[in-house]
């Protein structure tokens, strides 16, 4: 069952929230997009019977900011535990523990490949054209350098 964001967050994630400034990428994240919109697009991919599901549009932001600091499904989940800020931009509540890596890997798999990336790549352009993502290609030199050491 499709779970469902809630609207009035508790005090202790309110006063969370209000620490990061207000022209910080994290706000500037949450104000990207009509989340609740993108994920309804998703209505289809959840039954009507079960426990609910994390909501997508929080999975969304998840997965998103994940891209953002470049980092595994393993790593955010970790940052989501540790770092309360992480927590009131995807939409969780201070002292709510994030998905496991494993939903992320599921809700990805649930929406399929093609799917999950065109509504990605909607969500990278809404960022693109609010300057919170860039153009630039950062290139990294791999090449085998032989080291100076005693054999």
């Amino acid at each position: 069952m499709r779970g469902r964001e809630k609207r009035q967050g508790d005090f202790i994630s309110h006063s969370v929230y209000a620490l990061i400034p207000r022209d910080h990428l994290f706000r500037r994240l949450r104000a990207l997009l009509d989340w609740e919109a993108l994920a309804a697009e998703l209505d289809d991919c959840y039954r009507d019977a079960g426990r609910p599901s994390v909501p997508p549009e929080v999975m969304i932001r998840i997965l998103f900011l994940q891209f953002l600091v470049d980092c595994s499904d393993r790593q955010i989940e970790d940052d989501l535990l540790m770092h309360n800020h992480a927590n009131g931009v995807v939409g969780l509540a201070a002292d709510e523990p994030g998905p496991d890596h494993s939903t992320l890997s599921r809700f990805r798999d649930r929406v399929g490949p093609e799917r999950f990336a065109a509504l990605f790549n909607r969500v990278v352009d809404s960022a693109r054209e609010a300057g919170i993502v860039g153009d630039r290609l950062h290139a990294i030199d791999a090449r085998a350098v032989k080291a100076n050491v005693a054999t």
